[in-house]
């Protein structure tokens, strides 16, 4: 008998790309699934819409951004394109954990000197207060479990001046079957064809959203919805 998904709550389900022994070569499929996800789903779209207009405005020169969880770095790079199209200058921390990931990514910065990689666990981020204008965190916050977000999130608002922005994924069954139903035609890494419902299933619907407005106690905290089934949290100083 198949067990269906439960919706009504957040899973527990560790992912593949948490473990440290995962293969270097199924991280890499996985980073390079990853980037095309990005475009699809116009992650970086959805991001764009609401940081590029703050860093505009922003009076600094350079901005600061420090990228959580980064990556492939794609989102750091698409940041930088932006930037030098504006004329505006911004320098980016991008922090992984992971050795694998952090060798991709630095083949992926080549010709990017505005982009510096850390290594560091997003848990424990090694940043003094107001190190940054803003921080940004895409597909990371689904990582922790329940009793981690709110103190996470605590951190992320000292550390950025003006605010934090966090793309992740809304917990609903369309996003989880479309998922399940487009990963096999199109995505070759197996850690993302794994991965990728379990992700969906840590997602967080929009009310749990709210909850965490309420926990963090911060006015100045919205919720955007993207296509598809994306969720955009901003908080501000």
């Amino acid at each position: 008998m198949v067990r269906l998904p439960d919706f009504s709550r957040r899973a527990t389900t560790r992912e593949w790309m948490d473990d440290p022994t995962v293969p270097d070569e199924d991280v890499v499929a996985a980073l390079r699934d990853l980037e095309r996800i990005n475009v699809v789903l116009r992650v970086r779209a959805a991001l764009a819409r609401h940081l590029f207009p703050r860093i505009e405005r922003a009076a600094r020169s350079p901005v600061r951004i420090l990228d959580v969880a980064t990556g492939a770095a794609d989102i750091p790079r698409a940041i930088v394109r932006w930037a030098r199209r504006r004329g505006r200058r911004v320098e980016i921390v991008a922090l992984d954990l992971g050795w694998p990931v952090l060798r991709y990514a630095r083949r992926a910065i080549a010709g990017y000197p505005e982009i510096a990689l850390v290594r560091a666990d997003a848990r424990r981020l090694p940043f003094p207060r107001d190190a940054f204008d803003f921080v940004i965190a895409t597909e990371f916050l689904h990582h922790l479990a329940d009793e981690e977000i709110v103190p996470f999130l605590r951190h992320l608002m000292g550390l950025a001046r003006d605010a934090f922005l966090i793309n992740d994924l809304r917990r609903h069954p369309a996003a989880y079957y479309g998922f399940c139903v487009l990963s096999r035609l199109f995505f070759r890494s197996r850690l993302v064809r794994h991965d990728g419902p379990i992700s969906i299933l840590r997602g967080f619907t929009v009310r749990e959203c709210e909850e965490l407005r309420r926990a963090l106690g911060v006015r100045a905290f919205s919720l955007h919805r993207h296509f598809p089934y994306r969720l955009l949290i901003i908080g501000e100083r």
